[in-house]
């Protein structure tokens, strides 16, 4: 637009009743260069008129207290004004009719209010430019302009009436639309006017809130909930209106599925002057999400405690070894009488009690390394019944409820021995006063993946145990920590923490599951469920030969531990059944050793040790000598290390007795004669 264009022409009154719409039009002819003048009537349009004399006025035709047409006709009779251009808009067609009489009123132009701004623009300057000098249109008479003016503008009503109405239609449409879209959003959406009342909600706040939307419009949350939780909720609102700003926070309503949190974000609506007039809320439901974090923190804490559990298990255990053993070498010595013997017996049994707790953390780990075999669980729990109910003391009776003829199921027998044992005594001390407890045994069929006891199970076939007592039963936040490590509910000394742990960690690493229902009042039950096995995956047992026959050659037998107190038991041990040990405290002074030694026959190592790990040492002393035994050992339990160690290859847990080392040894050295040698 060049500067000519600028300077000439450029000065509008703009006469429209709707703020938004002289809004938008003040800011499209003000793009295209024009000076513009906003007024709500066409009175106020000649008076502003006369003030600033305007090169074209752009008036609306239906307008309170002046319409356009008496506009015209008001200008074209004033001395003052009557050269200045007026172009009328309207929201409807152009009528033919309607523009002969407007400009037989005196306008330039008749337009529809949806001509582009471009081309808008581009007419008021050519009428702007275009107007005469002085007053040279012929005027109707006042009886027919009269007469005429009735006849349009009752038509051009008609008109207006008729698009007010179409835009109704339009409009409700579009609220409708608008509803669908809040009521089938997954998000919870209301609307709340500064007082706080419900001005809009969609039908999932309805859902939480339990009320019909004619109940929840108009009301407040002190109206709905209570003094207390609205008074809660208003503060937030409060939060929005004075700041300004958005507010996030975490809430909880309860269903008829228990209590849901919403993750909230409050936010002011304001209108076109700024002005906060609303606040309007969305939440969407994050119960499942925080399910899902808290599953992950434990699964975290879990796998942090088993990674300790882990590290620990193979010191812990040589010092258990070597405390178990020098026990037993220090009684040795000691009459019957002597009281020294009862202070090393409370060593002897500390020690097994620690053994006992590594077992646990490395069960409870998931790291231990135990064979599953087929087995029907009937047949470990009933002849368990007696130590059961030994167990449970003399205030609590226990009822078997074993269904016969089960499915087989993969699990090691002296897990789930422990499993019963563990559940049986915290059933009991759930019942101080005494009880009952039931002890179950089922099959079970899942034909799709179920939810139990809050737990969701896959289809399959599985054998369930069920632990049942009748005692004080759990709250729902004690319920979401009992599977943690070291969290219990017993006075300080009576229990680890670790019991239902472990019972978790041996049931889900033999591919099972575990749930529990409880609440106050109404007694606990425990649910396994192991995946039933194949009865062809049964397979007969080895009977393991007794040490008879004859003494195989080489008697000799090198020990390799880098702890020298294990190694001193071993000697000790071995020596005296008749055995010339040799010890070495690495896998290289082992090999030394070896090649100055040829009737060495038997290789005992540790499994982990600094430098050479003891199945590299194995490896190496076999290559030349393959009928050399091998015993590996180690204070580790994981399964992941024992896959390392060569297939039947014998093995002792550290801690060890030393009739359990006798015993390995025999049945290695003093095979049968004729039996192939052992190879590692």
């Amino acid at each position: 637009m060049s500067a000519e264009e600028m300077d000439e022409g450029n000065k509008v009154v703009v006469v429209e009743d709707s703020p938004t719409q002289a809004m938008r039009l003040r800011a499209d002819l003000e793009s295209h260069g024009f000076d513009v003048r906003v007024t709500q009537s066409g009175r106020e349009a000649l008076e502003t008129s006369r003030r600033e004399r305007p090169d074209v006025i752009l008036s609306d035709v239906l307008m309170p207290d002046m319409d356009g047409f008496r506009l015209c006709r008001e200008i074209q009779v004033d001395a003052e004004l009557f050269s200045i251009p007026v172009v009328l808009r309207t929201v409807a067609f152009v009528d033919e009719e309607d523009r002969q009489f407007a400009l037989a009123c005196g306008a330039r132009a008749y337009v529809a209010k949806d001509v582009e701004n471009g081309e808008l623009a581009s007419l008021l300057r050519r009428v702007a430019k275009g107007r005469p000098a002085k007053n040279g249109t012929k005027i109707l008479e006042e009886q027919v302009f009269q007469d005429r003016y009735g006849e349009r503008l009752l038509q051009r009503l008609v008109h207006e009436v008729a698009e007010v109405e179409r835009s109704n239609e339009s409009l409700e449409q579009m609220q409708q639309q608008l509803q669908g879209i809040l009521d089938n959003s997954p998000m919870l959406i209301y609307v709340k006017d500064l007082d706080g009342r419900y001005i809009l909600t969609n039908r999932h706040a309805q859902w939480i809130l339990g009320l019909d939307p004619d109940e929840v419009i108009g009301r407040t949350d002190e109206d709905l909930a209570g003094s207390d939780l609205g008074l809660s909720l208003r503060a937030h609102d409060e939060h929005v209106v004075d700041r300004g700003t958005p507010i996030n926070f975490e809430e909880s309503f309860v269903h008829d599925d228990g209590a849901h949190t919403y993750l909230s974000t409050k936010f002011p609506l304001r209108d076109s002057n700024d002005s906060i007039y609303a606040i309007c809320a969305i939440s969407m439901d994050i119960t499942e999400r925080k399910r899902l974090e808290e599953s992950l923190r434990r699964s975290q804490k879990l796998e942090a405690v088993g990674r300790l559990a882990g590290g620990i298990a193979h010191d812990f255990n040589n010092l258990l070894s070597i405390i178990q053993n020098y026990a037993v070498f220090a009684s040795e010595d000691l009459a019957d009488t002597d009281p020294r013997k009862d202070d090393i017996q409370e060593i002897s049994a500390a020690a097994e009690r620690g053994a006992s707790l590594v077992r646990q953390l490395v069960t409870f780990s998931r790291d231990d390394f135990a064979a599953s075999e087929p087995l029907q669980v009937n047949a470990v729990i009933e002849p368990m019944a007696n130590l059961l109910r030994a167990s449970g003391g003399k205030a609590v009776e226990i009822e078997m409820d074993l269904e016969p003829d089960l499915r087989l199921t993969a699990i090691n027998t002296s897990h789930l021995e422990q499993i019963l044992l563990n559940l049986v005594i915290n059933a009991r001390d759930a019942m101080p006063d005494g009880g009952r407890i039931t002890v179950a045994s089922s099959d079970v069929d899942l034909d799709q993946p179920t939810e139990v006891a809050g737990r969701l199970l896959p289809g399959g076939s599985y054998v369930r145990i069920s632990v049942s007592d009748t005692g004080t039963g759990m709250s729902a936040s004690t319920m979401e920590q009992i599977f943690d490590p070291f969290f219990t509910t017993k006075p300080e000394g009576k229990g680890t923490g670790l019991g239902l742990a472990t019972v978790q960690g041996i049931v889900e690493g033999a591919g099972g599951y575990i749930t529990v229902d409880s609440g106050l009042g109404r007694g606990t039950t425990f649910h396994i469920y192991l995946p039933a096995a194949d009865a062809s995956a049964i397979t007969p047992e080895e009977s393991e030969a007794e040490p008879t026959g004859t003494t195989a050659p080489g008697r000799t037998v090198l020990v390799v531990d880098d702890q020298a107190g294990i190694r001193r038991i071993i000697h000790r041990t071995l020596s005296r059944e008749g055995y010339e040990v040799l010890t070495a405290a690495s896998g290289d002074e082992a090999e030394e050793l070896f090649r100055h030694h040829a009737d060495i026959g038997l290789l005992i190592t540790d499994v982990v040790m600094p430098g050479m790990a003891g199945t590299e040492l194995a490896d190496r002393l076999l290559s030349s000598k393959p009928a050399l035994e091998v015993i590996y050992m180690s204070g580790f339990r994981g399964a992941d290390q024992r896959r390392t160690l060569p297939g039947g290859a014998p093995f002792i847990q550290k801690p060890f007795s030393m009739d359990d080392l006798l015993m390995q040894v025999k049945l290695v050295m003093e095979r049968p004669a004729g039996d192939p040698p052992r190879v590692g």
